[in-house]
């Protein structure tokens, strides 16, 4: 919208193909809780151009997506609770770029199970 609500016509300031190019911010704050077999990660949102949030649980040099949502928290049932397990989120945009992944930090039992 313009001016007094006027609609301004024009060629789009990005093209589509450049959108893909732009990765968006990555996720804050993520935290992992592991309780009886059952994951839970958490983190604070991007506020807009984000379609979802990608979840990898990495194993050594094994790096596996488990799922995707588009909202924190994420659940997860994992049996295997070694602790040389790790889990990580991106963000995705509305064009499917992707950003930088961020590690989850495990959360003690004393901590809120909620992002501050």
């Amino acid at each position: 919208m313009g001016v007094a609500g006027q609609t301004i016509q024009g060629p789009p300031d990005i093209t589509p193909s450049e959108a893909r190019k732009i990765t968006p911010f990555p996720p804050k704050d993520v935290r992992v809780k592991r309780d009886d077999g059952t994951v839970t990660i958490w983190w604070k949102p991007i506020p807009f151009g984000i379609e979802e949030y990608r979840i990898y649980k990495i194993y050594g040099d094994t790096r596996v997506a488990i799922g995707t949502v588009q909202k924190p928290p994420f659940h997860y049932v994992d049996a295997d609770s070694n602790p040389a397990v790790s889990y990580e989120v991106t963000a995705v945009s509305h064009y499917k770029s992707e950003s930088s992944p961020v590690k989850a930090k495990p959360v003690q039992d004393d901590e809120c199970n909620t992002p501050r």
